[in-house]
């Protein structure tokens, strides 16, 4: 770097104040000044080169700190970047998984639903199987229940036969009495007859009317 530097010329020029010979004059001052500048002390190289590596030294500190300034300042631009797109991108991310984990809850739900309803579904099948399998095994125990029953019924009735009295050859009067009729045979052969002790007295039909049969049914 080369500085221009000018300084009041020193008092030691005494101009005239006229001479009559200009160019003689002209060409004296200028000699004088061009002995005055040669005149002049010269930095020495070694101070030279002081000064240069104290201004490189001054040049490079300034050159670091605008770097480290710039390097900031893109480092904060490039941070603040980054954090706004990581920002959105989490967002977006955020706002897929919530809505993923909605779907997902909602199958879910359905899933439950559906498991909730086979249940119901099979337990009222478990019910309506165990009705018809009571029902089948009822429906095997009738024809035992009703050969018991026919049983009982033959016995029953071979009991009734066993109490029954036939009477024939017993003329049919109007307006009899038959219970009567019983207690006066039951007198003449000399077995009383209680009238409590008998069921029924009826007449069987018969071709012929006078084989009808007499009935008694008794206890």
């Amino acid at each position: 770097m080369t500085a221009n530097m000018q300084r009041t010329p020193s008092n030691q020029f005494k101009l005239c104040s006229s001479n009559p010979d200009l160019s003689t004059a002209s060409t004296s001052t200028d000699n004088n000044i061009f002995v005055n500048m040669r005149k002049r002390k010269q930095p020495e190289p070694d101070e030279l080169n002081s000064i240069m590596d104290t201004l490189e030294l001054k040049i490079a500190n300034q050159m670091e700190s605008f770097k480290v300034s710039i390097e900031a300042v893109v480092t904060d631009s490039v941070k603040n970047a980054v954090n706004l797109v990581l920002e959105r991108e989490i967002c977006k991310l955020t706002t897929s998984i919530n809505d993923t984990l909605n779907q997902f809850n909602l199958r879910l739900n359905n899933m439950h639903d559906s498991e909730n309803y086979m249940s119901n579904r099979q337990h009222a099948f478990d019910a309506r199987l165990k009705t018809l399998e009571e029902d089948s095994l009822r429906r095997k125990e009738v024809p035992t229940q009703l050969s018991m029953l026919e049983s009982k019924i033959d016995m029953m009735e071979q009991q009734v036969r066993q109490s029954n009295v036939e009477i024939v050859n017993l003329p049919e009067r109007r307006d009899e009495n038959l219970i009567a009729v019983l207690q006066n045979i039951g007198s003449i052969i000399k077995h009383p007859i209680n009238p409590a002790d008998i069921v029924s007295v009826h007449r069987v039909p018969h071709m012929v009317k006078s084989d009808q049969l007499l009935i008694s049914e008794n206890c």
